[in-house]
C-alpha cells in the first residue's frame, strides 16, 4: 500500500511537471507571437509615418510650384533661375523613390512588386534628366544604403522578374 502511494505521488508529480512544461511552451509561443505582432505593428506605424511625411512634403512643394508668386521663393533651389522648378520636381521624385525604398526595407513590398518598382526607378533615372542631375546635387543628404541602392540600380540596369 505504501509502494502504491509512492507510485501515485510520483505519477502526480510527473503530471504536474508535464503540465508546467506544457504551460511554459504555450506561454513562450504566445509571447513570441505577441512580439511578432508588435514588431509588425511598429513597422506599419513607421511606414505610415514615412508616407505621411512624404505626402506632406510633396503637397508643400507642389503648391509652391503651382503658386505664380513663388518664383522668388524657389531661387534657393538652383543657381540657374531657369532650372529651379525642375530641381523641385527632381527632389519630389527622388524623395518618392526613397519612400518606396523605405517600404521595401521594412518588408512591406512583395518581391515581384519590388522588382517592378526598381525598374520604374531605373527608367526614370535613364529618361528624366531632372532626376539624374538632381541626384548628383542631393545624393549626400540620403542614407548611405539608399545611395548605394540608387547607384547600383543606375549602373547595373533593369532587373528580370
Amino acid at each position: 500500500m505504501i509502494i502504491q502511494m509512492d507510485i501515485i505521488e510520483t505519477i502526480i508529480s510527473i503530471l504536474a511537471l508535464l503540465t508546467n512544461i506544457f504551460l511554459w511552451i504555450v506561454t513562450r509561443n504566445t509571447l513570441v507571437e505577441v512580439k511578432r505582432q508588435n514588431d509588425k505593428q511598429a513597422r506599419s506605424i513607421e511606414s505610415e509615418s514615412i508616407s505621411k511625411i512624404t505626402a506632406s512634403h510633396q503637397t508643400i512643394l507642389i503648391n509652391l510650384l503651382n503658386d505664380s508668386h513663388s518664383d522668388s521663393l524657389l531661387n534657393g533651389f538652383s543657381k540657374d533661375g531657369s532650372k529651379k522648378r525642375e530641381s523641385v520636381y527632381g527632389s519630389l521624385l527622388i524623395n518618392h523613390f526613397y519612400m518606396i525604398y523605405s517600404f521595401h526595407d521594412k518588408g512591406f513590398l512583395s518581391k515581384d512588386y519590388w522588382v517592378g518598382l526598381q525598374n520604374d526607378v531605373k527608367d526614370s533615372f535613364d529618361t528624366m534628366e531632372i532626376i539624374s542631375s538632381r541626384w548628383k546635387e542631393t545624393q549626400a543628404f540620403y542614407p548611405v544604403d539608399f545611395q548605394d541602392f540608387i547607384d547600383s540600380l543606375v549602373r547595373n540596369g533593369r532587373l528580370k522578374q
